[in-house]
């Protein structure tokens, strides 16, 4: 037993050092934009190792081309596009260049800058297609095994179009109709109906939130009522409009064949459907749904292979949630000029009365030996002109090219209430312990140290790690460290003896 806690502790110890190992420093001069913000967007090449990391400013797209040993090979900058087209979409990349897809807010106007790394040379060209004829709406956009997709929806109708890239030329064009389908209870039981519900005063387009879930995600993110996902060649798209039901529809990316299918919410106690609320998040096919009034919850899990639950949880507003992990916990957020503000909820009513209230969430991460699952609600958040946080019902959150580093910001920066769970990632039966601290924890911990002198954030991950790079405006140097997630050795015993 003593050499067990000796060796937790040894590699807990060499865990915490590994987590600070600085891969590049760079003396960056002063008189380059630094100071000011700059956006970064790395690309880790999966045949060789070798990493591209691409920085905007104000007025030039910078890039540093690395090996695998994170040693700087070449280094090159270009004018960026003009300011309507500031929004990254997706990226390709054939025959040593590499193909950025920009857009403007309308999503009307696209163009693709091609950067040649082997002649040090860029060019580029606005994009000609369909639906800038005002017939479509887009959607959202990904890159994905070397292809960039757009996905846009026919107006009033239920036909799904998909565009595909590949260099910076469109190799395809798939149109899905889904006309069979009833994606509402309602007269308005079309694709684009249901994802026209989610359109604001402030975004004034349908939307539905690209979800990666091979990292940490947070309430803001998965508490959208439309999600897509894409793994493994295909697209799940995700929509929880419907109290009573997710509707998911799955495309494969190689035949674009395609199914829709429907899972049924819990039925649970409520007084009024104001407070009733639902949602859902899929992770390694497995299908999560969350159903929450003031006076019940009920957590699903159904594998979506073979449509079978596999577990159920659920707690009444008087009893106590056994399968918790944490403390019942609301976030205030952050503001300029202080941190976030946890405050511990003491009874399962007081948690419920507040997700009840708010946009109901569920996220779900792997971590080395279990899942880790947040529950809880999450009310958006916006500062105002002091610096101060102000709550507001519907202010929407744009989701640019790099998912991990916005996942990364909006874990940093949240407003939400929650409560955490680990479940056994074989028949997800609820496991007790601590949570282990995932790879964010820790670079959220350090970058709070030094945060009022960074710039130029940006989070990647390269094999089993994740890396962090920002520029310290104090030493005037650009830092890449690696992070990883918490083995959480406190878990093991819980592991069949082939798992350890």
């Amino acid at each position: 037993m003593k050499k067990i806690v000796l060796l937790s502790l040894i590699l807990t110890i060499g865990l915490r050092i590994n987590s600070q190992q600085i891969l590049l420093t760079q003396d960056i001069a002063p008189s380059t934009s630094f100071e000011e913000n700059r956006e970064s967007y790395p690309i880790v090449n999966k045949i060789n190792g070798s990493i591209a990391i691409f920085q905007l400013d104000d007025s030039l797209f910078y890039w540093k081309h690395l090996d695998k040993q994170y040693n700087i090979i070449g280094e090159y900058s270009t004018v960026r596009p003009e300011d309507e087209l500031e929004h990254l979409l997706g990226i390709t990349f054939a025959d040593n260049k590499y193909h950025f897809f920009f857009s403007n807010d309308s999503k009307r106007d696209f163009l693709v800058q091609t950067i040649d790394i082997l002649n040090n040379k860029s060019s580029a060209r606005y994009l000609s297609i369909e639906f800038m004829n005002k017939k479509e709406w887009y959607l959202n956009s990904f890159s994905y095994k070397n292809r960039f997709y757009i996905l846009s929806v026919k107006k009033r109708s239920s036909l799904l179009i998909i565009y595909v890239f590949e260099g910076n030329e469109l190799m395809q064009k798939k149109e899905l109709d889904f006309s069979d389908y009833a994606f509402s209870d309602t007269r308005y039981s079309k694709l684009f109906d249901v994802v026209d519900e989610s359109i604001s005063s402030y975004t004034c387009r349908p939307e539905i939130q690209l979800v990666d879930n091979k990292f940490p995600n947070t309430l803001d993110i998965t508490s959208k009522r439309n999600k897509i996902y894409c793994n493994d060649n295909m697209i799940q798209m995700t929509f929880d409009n419907e109290i009573n039901k997710t509707i998911i529809i799955s495309i494969d990316l190689n035949s674009f064949e395609s199914k829709v299918k429907i899972y049924k919410q819990k039925e649970i106690d409520y007084r009024d459907l104001l407070n009733l609320k639902s949602n859902s998040f899929i992770h390694n096919n497995i299908l999560y749904q969350i159903i929450a009034s003031r006076q019940e919850m009920n957590f699903s899990i159904y594998n979506l292979i073979s449509d079978s639950l596999i577990q159920e949880y659920s707690v009444k507003k008087d009893e106590e949630i056994v399968f918790k992990n944490s403390d019942l916990v609301q976030v205030s957020g952050t503001t300029y000029s202080s941190q976030e503000e946890e405050i511990e909820l003491d009874k399962t009513k007081q948690i419920l009365r507040k997700i009840s209230k708010s946009s109901i969430g569920i996220a779900a991460y792997q971590l080395p030996h279990n899942i880790d699952i947040t529950i809880g609600g999450y009310e958006e958040l916006v500062r105002n002109f002091t610096g101060a946080i102000m709550p507001t019902i519907a202010v929407s959150l744009i989701y640019h090219f790099n998912p991990t580093t916005y996942g990364y910001f909006s874990y940093k920066n949240t407003g939400s209430v929650y409560f955490k769970s680990l479940l056994n990632p074989i028949n997800f039966a609820h496991v007790s312990g601590n949570i282990p601290r995932n790879a964010f924890d820790e670079i959220k911990e350090f970058s709070n140290t030094i945060e009022y002198k960074i710039t130029a954030e940006t989070i990647f991950k390269v094999d089993d790690y994740f890396v962090y790079g920002y520029y310290d405006k104090s030493e005037k140097k650009y830092y890449l460290r690696k992070f990883t997630d918490d083995l959480g050795l406190d878990q093991l015993h819980y592991l069949r003896p082939n798992q350890r």
